[in-house]
């Protein structure tokens, strides 16, 4: 199986249904037990957060942009964001795509996703 149809998957696992939730009236979705929440950006588009609480510390490890298409059952990630980077698949001044940047950020989005599944992180 592909990391697009990977991640779509998953997130449909996580979210209990990816089309019903975008389709519904609810912007957010929060899964205390794989620590992310899943906010609606727009009508094929989220956001995943991975947030942590340490300590009593807690704050957004990373974010990843997540673009579906429902027909082919696939997500490519487009952006992912840390505290020390953001990455994006289009070029700011071009507008090009970065085929290679792509194919990594999908690869791991899917096996970061495939951990928060496994429990790997906990």
């Amino acid at each position: 199986m592909t990391n697009v149809k990977i991640i779509f998957k998953l997130l449909d696992e996580f979210s209990g249904g990816i089309k019903t939730f975008m389709k519904s009236k609810n912007d957010s979705l929060k899964l205390e037990a794989q620590e992310i929440l899943i906010e609606k950006i727009a009508v094929d588009t989220v956001i995943v957060s991975y947030y942590y609480n340490e300590t009593g510390n807690s704050g957004i490890h990373f974010l990843v942009q997540v673009q579906f298409d429902f027909s082919n059952k696939t997500a490519n990630v487009i952006t992912l964001q840390n505290e020390a980077s953001l990455l994006r698949i289009f070029e700011t001044s071009t507008g090009k795509l970065d085929e290679k940047l792509q194919k990594d950020l999908n690869s791991f989005v899917s096996l970061w996703l495939r951990n928060l599944k496994s429990g790997f992180y906990k």
